[in-house]
């Protein structure tokens, strides 16, 4: 399943937005302007494979951010103002990622 939230202007997700999504392997939420992610704010997702970031404002992850995503395999943050500091603490066991 796939859920696409791209180009929707989305500045804020509120902790639990997904967590009766448990079937969903895809989350598009590029193109909006998110400017932080909260840690465990993806929590329930656990059949997500793919997570769509690119092209919001990010500048920095927490480094619980996707430790609810056991399956995540491809993460895109790309065109996100993040800080190089931050990126090395929050990927462990993605197989690709772009920023």
């Amino acid at each position: 399943t796939r859920l696409d939230l791209g180009s929707n202007k989305i500045r804020v997700i509120e902790a639990g937005s997904f967590e009766t999504l448990v079937k969903l392997v895809s989350l598009e939420l590029h193109n909006n302007r998110l400017k932080s992610l909260h840690a465990n704010m993806f929590a329930g997702l656990n059949s997500l494979c793919e997570l769509d970031l690119r092209e919001n404002k990010l500048t920095a992850l927490d480094p619980l951010t996707f430790a609810a995503l056991p399956k995540l395999a491809t993460l895109n943050l790309e065109s996100n103002p993040l800080a190089n500091t931050t990126v090395t603490l929050s990927f462990q066991g993605l197989t690709r990622i772009d920023i």
